[in-house]
């Protein structure tokens, strides 16, 4: 939730300014990796771990147009204590983070795997007119859908 309000500024008496006060939600310790999960791509394309963030609240979901770093931020406290005391919840926040964690550990394949660490290339990830939740929301179920391939940048 944001507050605004706005408050006198000392240094000149005759300013008044306007200071904005953001209040977030405490993220409880069974999901304390729930952030994690906001900020890395792997939601967009990994249904389960999109729905973690949709059944929180379906509305507020939408409002924020699919981004869980915002919904994150705006969502009430009772909805995360919630979500940390029912099992199910966890079962499946459980599942996502365990293949979350796989993906980010798995060897590359294919011309990525000749690059060390330190020679590897840059990956620059954009973002087109439609966000990728969109995207991968209106594609028909019936065709198969494109693998997604970040652009490669070499710096020299």
């Amino acid at each position: 939730k944001r507050l605004d309000f706005t408050v006198c500024d000392r240094s000149q008496s005759t300013v008044m300014r306007k200071s904005l006060i953001e209040v977030v939600p405490v993220i409880p310790e069974a999901l304390a990796r729930l952030p994690e999960l906001a900020g890395n791509l792997f939601f967009s394309w990994h249904r389960p771990a999109r729905a973690l963030f949709e059944d929180l609240d379906p509305e507020l979901w939408n409002q924020c147009r699919g981004n869980p770093r915002l919904m994150l931020r705006c969502l009430p406290q009772r909805a995360l204590d919630a979500a940390a005391g029912d099992p199910q919840y966890l079962g499946r926040y459980t599942a996502a983070m365990q293949r979350l964690d796989a993906y980010l550990a798995a060897r590359p394949h294919g011309p990525a795997s000749r690059w060390s660490p330190i020679s590897a290339p840059s990956t620059a990830f954009t973002r087109a007119s439609r966000s990728t939740r969109e995207a991968s929301a209106s594609w028909p179920e019936t065709i198969a859908k494109p693998q997604a391939t970040p652009a490669r940048i070499s710096w020299p």
